[in-house]
């Protein structure tokens, strides 16, 4: 008898676990908002489309598991949610305008020495630096290359190398050259070194005519580029390149709302959590610099997790304003940042923050009739997103998914309402069965062994009376 009380328990909280585990099949009201995508031709398996910000900002999960596209069936098609190619680098090449400079100083003391050289801004005098043996007389071949720009602001991006074009002459050449920048031809900075080389041997000649920089100096205005003076060739002229358009892929940025805590401490925070890569932080006003303590948590009822140290600044040097890198996040998962001052801070007003995060692109099987729908922002939700780009036939080499058709989005679609966003997993739907099984079995296993206590009580006694 109690074998088979206990054995019914038994399959009864396994048959309610397991019918709690499945996952509800999901249809586009069981979402809170959508998008429709028509204008989809039948000659096309796949399609893409770039992730619109909205649907990163509500959803209900930070992987973002509750995305889904449906047919006009109202079928859930196959999809991949992919990080979107690299952007190759663009250069750009800007022509320098080149001076000669005298070998021998014109004005200034011995142990400073100073040429005039008419520029676009007109008669200058620079000051030179002295060589390596400080001698007050230069032995190197020294040219000053200026920008032909009119403002700092228009000039490219960061400055990856220099290209030399010089005279060609029989005989094989090779010389070292030190590249130094100013603003003001008056205090001057190394940059960096090199080796030029022009070489032949019959048919076969080797040509090295570029400089890397590494460092990534853009913003002087003015450089000198200096030879040994026994290997100086005759230049002909000097070209900048700059990436105008780094190798990256560009982030996406949100905007982080301020809830000020003290009056060095602020609270910043989005609508809720997601993976950030990098926090962007601007101070309020220009020519300033603080330190800063960094902080992050993914939820309110989390505790602060330290991001670290970090100085914070935004200084205007001639026309061009320059603040900290990027803050890495670690892509963390995060829905509230903290910084306070550690110093004097910053001054009345607060800094502006934004989270960075990755960019998604969406792939689609277009599997029955359109128009599809793009559908977000169920709690109810699990992760149906293909694991793999490998999965789409056809689809290889690089950049092989922007080759695939652009959808279009079309009107927005009502759906669900807010309320999708706030209901229960099928995983905490199935720990809330088995929490209620689990008490079920527990309540009826005391019940019933108080039962058997009191059968065994009465027993006991009826054998006392006989």
């Amino acid at each position: 008898m109690w074998k088979a009380f206990f054995t019914t328990l038994f399959l009864i909280a396994s048959v309610g676990g397991a019918s709690a585990e499945k996952a509800a099949v999901l249809t586009p009201q069981d979402f809170a908002r959508g998008i429709s995508i028509p204008g989809t031709n039948p000659n096309h398996p796949f399609y893409r489309l770039n992730l619109p910000l909205e649907v990163l900002l509500e959803t209900a999960w930070p992987d973002l598991r509750d995305i889904r596209v449906f047919n006009s069936q109202n079928e859930s098609v196959p999809f991949w949610l992919l990080k979107p190619s690299a952007q190759p680098p663009r250069m750009q090449t800007v022509p320098m305008q080149m001076f000669l400079l005298p070998e021998q100083e014109q004005t200034g003391s011995p142990n400073r020495p100073k040429v005039v050289v008419r520029t676009g801004q007109g008669q200058v005098e620079l000051a030179l630096p002295l060589d390596q043996e400080g001698d007050d007389r230069p032995k190197v071949t020294t040219y000053l290359l200026e920008w032909r720009d009119e403002k700092p602001s228009e000039r490219p991006g960061r400055l990856a190398r220099m290209r030399f074009d010089w005279e060609r002459s029989a005989e094989n050449w090779r010389g070292q050259v030190t590249i130094l920048g100013s603003n003001d031809l008056d205090d001057w900075y190394a940059v960096s070194s090199g080796t030029l080389t022009d070489l032949k041997a019959g048919n076969d000649s080797l040509r090295v005519d570029e400089i890397s920089l590494a460092s990534g100096y853009g913003g002087w205005r003015y450089w000198l580029v200096r030879f040994d003076r026994a290997t100086a060739p005759q230049l002909k002229g000097v070209s900048a390149i700059y990436f105008e358009r780094e190798e990256e892929v560009e982030k996406l940025q949100l905007d982080m709302p301020l809830k000020r805590i003290s009056e060095n401490a602020y609270e910043y925070a989005l609508p809720h959590a997601l993976p950030v890569s990098a926090l962007r932080i601007v101070l309020p006003e220009t020519n300033a610099i603080a330190s800063a303590e960094l902080a992050t948590r993914a939820a309110d009822n989390e505790a602060w997790r330290p991001l670290g140290s970090s100085t914070l600044y935004r200084l205007n040097t001639n026309g061009t304003e320059q603040t900290q890198p990027d803050i890495d996040a670690a892509n963390h998962v995060l829905q509230a940042v903290r910084i306070v001052a550690t110093g004097p801070g910053w001054g009345g007003k607060a800094p502006t923050v934004k989270a960075l995060t990755e960019p998604r692109v969406l792939v689609f099987n277009a599997r029955g009739n359109g128009p599809f729908l793009l559908a977000w922002g169920a709690r109810a939700a699990n992760a149906e997103a293909m694991s793999s780009p490998d999965q789409i036939p056809g689809l290889s080499g690089a950049n092989a998914i922007e080759r695939l058709p652009q959808a279009i989005l079309g009107v927005p679609v009502k759906l669900g309402g807010p309320e999708r966003l706030t209901g229960q997993s099928p995983a905490e739907r199935s720990a809330g069965w088995k929490k209620m099984l689990l008490w079920v079995v527990l309540v009826a296993g005391a019940a019933a062994l108080a039962w058997f206590a009191f059968r065994l009580i009465r027993e006991v006694r009826a054998g006392e009376g006989e």
